[in-house]
C-alpha cells in the first residue's frame, strides 16, 4: 500500500490532499486491487472518496484533451 491508500483508508483528508498536491499517483491499486477512494469509501471517509473521484475526472480529462491534440 501507498502512503495514499494509508490516509484514504484512515480518513486523514489532509495527508490525502498533501500527496496528491504533490503527485501522488491516485490511480494505483493495492495488493487487493483497490485504489485509494475504494478504500476512503469502504471506511466512510465519503468527503476524501468525493475528492479522489474529482481528481480522477480532471486527470482523465486531461488525458482525452491531450490525446485529441495529438490527433489534429
Amino acid at each position: 500500500e501507498t502512503a495514499l491508500h494509508i490516509a484514504s483508508k484512515i480518513g486523514h483528508l489532509a495527508a490525502v490532499t498533501f500527496l496528491v498536491e504533490r503527485g501522488a499517483k491516485i490511480e494505483l491499486l493495492n495488493n487487493k486491487s483497490q485504489d485509494a477512494e475504494f478504500l476512503a469509501r469502504d471506511n466512510g471517509h465519503h468527503a476524501i472518496a468525493q475528492f479522489l473521484a474529482s481528481q480522477k475526472a480532471h486527470l482523465n480529462s486531461s488525458k482525452i484533451s491531450q490525446s485529441s491534440r495529438s490527433l489534429n
